[in-house]
């Protein structure tokens, strides 16, 4: 009798293991992804550069994937920068490594010179220079 338990009873375990992973809900988060507070804390402290500075700026937070997670346009910040800045932000992200390295290495003669005439970012490299 015991052995016609047992089967039955991991059988039911299984069925319904599988049941509630078919009900679990996708992922909207990937682990160790940017989060909004810490996107948040980014942004509050490129706002501090950009008032030291005197400049409006133009600011673009994007996730792990590239995908845009925050943005700011200051008040007197050129409207065309919107897109500028975004995609210097995805392009950081594409090559991880921040857009004044990004800047350096797009110069004449370094190992990502012509970058801004690649897909990777039409706009965002050619406003690093």
């Amino acid at each position: 009798m015991l052995k016609r338990i047992v089967p039955l009873v991991l059988a039911l375990v299984l069925c319904a293991g599988l049941a509630q992973a078919k009900t679990k809900a996708p992922a909207t988060q990937l682990p160790g992804d940017l989060t909004l507070d810490e996107a948040q804390k980014v942004l509050d402290a490129a706002l501090v550069k950009a008032k030291a500075q005197g400049v409006p700026m133009n600011i673009a937070i994007v996730d792990a994937g590239g995908n845009l997670k925050a943005f700011v346009r200051q008040d007197g910040a050129f409207i065309g920068s919107i897109d500028v800045s975004t995609k210097k932000a995805v392009t950081a992200r594409y090559f991880n490594m921040p857009t004044s390295t990004l800047g350096a290495a797009s110069q004449p003669g370094q190992e990502l010179f012509g970058i801004e005439a690649t897909n990777v970012a039409k706009a965002g490299a050619a406003a690093l220079k």
